[in-house]
């Protein structure tokens, strides 16, 4: 995980839509961003890998 990307959360986001955007050929320009909930309650309920993107656990963010 690219931590110092956490300082600005909208950095983060971006970079992860661009590197997926990068890694399938894809153009950045008509990519979207959604996000998913599931209910799986720990991490290790998770099976199975995300196809691109990421799995989060208790991601949170905090303005000052």
């Amino acid at each position: 995980m690219w931590l110092s990307g956490l300082h600005i959360p909208e950095s983060y986001l971006t970079a992860l839509v661009q590197a997926t955007c990068r890694k399938n050929g894809w153009p950045l320009d008509k990519s979207t961003l959604y996000t998913t909930v599931t209910d799986y309650i720990e991490p290790d309920d998770v099976t199975e890998r995300a196809h691109s993107g990421n799995k989060t656990n208790k991601f949170s963010t905090e303005s000052l």
